[in-house]
């Protein structure tokens, strides 16, 4: 079903834009208005003021007020001052508050209008004020006139109407509007740009088709098979799925990694080298801590640049797992060749004996035969409960004895089934390398040895709850200059193409999250030493 929407993405953004540049340019408008009527105001004022002062010290003014009968004509020269300097009115006052000039020829010689006129009279004060005069409400600046001798002798009024103050502030305000519509004009054109790349650079996808794919997205992540992690440009984690971090925590890494460097974590991956080469990585074996992981690796390409690293990995484990399992199940089947093959060799003495009717050696044979068994088969089965290591003891005892070692599985070792069975297949992995490279000595160096052996010690330490693996032989042993370096990958002294073995018994013991130990001198033979954690199956009742 498609989501309902009002307005697009690129039509929200852009009138939202508009919506706050409108607010901004409201505020601008009212803050800078008021500035200009200030503004106008006080320049008003300073010019009435101006005209008052002129005019008070005009010497002819102060002669006129102070002599009656002075032939200055205050009122024409107060009209000639009042439209020069683009006034109201210039009303010169005498000490009474009589008009001795007025625009209005009717109004002089009478008192001034206004009731502001006692503080510059009384007192000889400037002032500015706002009065109702016979123009009109107006604003007006006092300057008291003084004659030659000091004393004040009138008064000079000069004003502007108050109207006039507003159209002035509006004339001057055309130039904030202009500024005000060009900011607007241009803010509009921005928004639309803005919102447009802001839609070019999502692909033109609405916000709920973002939200849709992020949780499609997400759903595939998580539920993946594989660990995906992504890194930027910068090498910076940005994602990590939930099989990614199982991987790690298996590991013994740190899970959470968003916004961490993968060099520090992970240098084994390799996001660096993409970056620069631009090239994919398929398939490769990457050690991820204990784990070793299947790695493919491909660039992240924006406008044709390498922007990032996304990586998918899983663990061998499941595909090492089902190897040792068929290992076990080899085991069995190399044990019941060897024993088929001796089974095979027996009856032929057995018919032979049958035909030549000796009966008493056939008897002994038998007998031997039966007790060979039981000290084999029996004691290992016995011992050894579960079947996997049960058939790899056979297997190794069968091979031991074609190749004239012996292999002792010593008596009082004992092996309860585990709980899990990937334990056990650990372990087989374990003493099979173990087995393998005691077998090799004894068959490649030591081959005028009368009593070449193998002994194998496997017990279960139920206080402890750990199982202790002992195997030794009596070859020539490891050199204490080599012993340090015996588990590191690649070492060998067969020969290339060889020192995994080792290594890999490392691997398995630290993923069991036990220890590994080497006694061995020259001369006298080598015993490894495995002790890991065991958890026994529970008892069926």
């Amino acid at each position: 079903m498609k989501r309902k929407q009002i307005f697009r993405l690129q039509t929200t953004i852009t009138l939202l834009v508009c919506l706050v540049l409108a607010f901004v340019l409201l505020i601008i408008y009212f803050m800078f208005s008021q500035q200009f009527k200030n503004q106008t105001r006080r320049n008003l004022e300073e010019r009435v003021v101006a005209v008052s002062r002129t005019m008070a010290l005009t010497p002819s003014v102060q002669e006129a007020l102070g002599n009656p009968q002075s032939s200055f004509n205050i009122q024409q020269y107060a009209n000639k001052i009042r439209r020069l300097n683009d006034v109201e009115f210039v009303v010169v006052i005498d000490m009474e508050g009589i008009r001795r000039s007025h625009p209005v020829p009717e109004l002089v010689g009478q008192h001034v209008a206004g009731g502001d006129e006692q503080p510059v009279l009384s007192r000889g004060e400037h002032k500015i004020s706002i009065a109702e005069g016979t123009l009109g409400t107006s604003l007006r600046a006092y300057v008291p006139v003084f004659n030659a001798e000091g004393s004040q002798v009138g008064a000079v009024l000069t004003g502007v109407l108050l109207r006039r103050v507003s159209a002035e502030a509006s004339r001057n305000q055309w130039i904030l509007y202009w500024g005000l519509g060009l900011g607007g004009g241009i803010g509009a054109i921005g928004a639309y740009l803005l919102a447009r790349k802001i839609k070019q650079t999502i692909y033109d996808m609405e916000p709920f088709e973002i939200a849709k794919l992020l949780k499609e997205r997400n759903a595939m992540l998580q539920s993946a098979k594989e660990g995906i992690i992504a890194v930027d440009e910068h090498l910076q984690v940005t994602l990590l799925n939930e099989e990614g971090r199982r991987l790690f925590r298996q590991a013994g890494l740190p899970a959470k990694l968003v916004d961490e460097d993968i060099r520090s974590i992970w240098p084994g991956l390799g996001c660096d080298k993409i970056l620069r080469t631009g090239e994919s990585v398929s398939d490769e074996e990457v050690e991820l801590g204990a784990v070793i992981v299947r790695v493919s690796s491909v660039p992240i390409l924006v406008n044709g640049e390498v922007a990032g690293v996304i990586a998918t990995f899983r663990d061998k484990t499941e595909i090492r797992m089902m190897n040792e399992r068929l290992s076990g199940l080899s085991s069995y089947a190399e044990a019941l060749r060897a024993q088929a093959h001796e089974f095979r060799n027996k009856l032929h003495v057995i018919y032979g004996m049958a035909h030549m009717a000796y009966y008493d050696q056939l008897q002994a044979y038998i007998s031997e035969t039966l007790q060979t068994h039981e000290s084999e088969v029996g004691a290992v089965t016995e011992q050894i409960r579960d079947q996997v290591m049960a058939g790899f003891i056979l297997g190794k005892m069968s091979r031991a004895r074609e190749a004239g070692i012996d292999f002792v599985l010593l008596k009082h070792s004992s092996l309860p089934e585990p709980s899990r069975s990937e334990v056990m297949h650990h372990l087989i992995t374990i003493l099979g390398n173990l087995f393998d490279n005691a077998m090799e000595s004894l068959k490649a160096e030591h081959l005028g040895l009368e009593d070449p052996l193998i002994e194998l010690s496997v017990c279960y330490e139920e206080r402890t709850g750990e199982l202790n693996c002992i195997i030794r032989d009596n070859g020539s042993g490891i050199s204490e200059e080599i012993q340090t370096a015996i588990y590191d990958k690649g070492f060998s002294t067969k020969g290339d193409d060889r020192g995994m073995g080792l290594y890999l018994v490392m691997l398995r013991v630290k993923e069991l999250g036990g220890r590994i130990d080497c006694l061995s001198r020259r001369g006298e033979g080598t015993q490894f030493t495995v002790s890991v954690p065991y958890a026994v199956k529970d008892a069926v009742i």
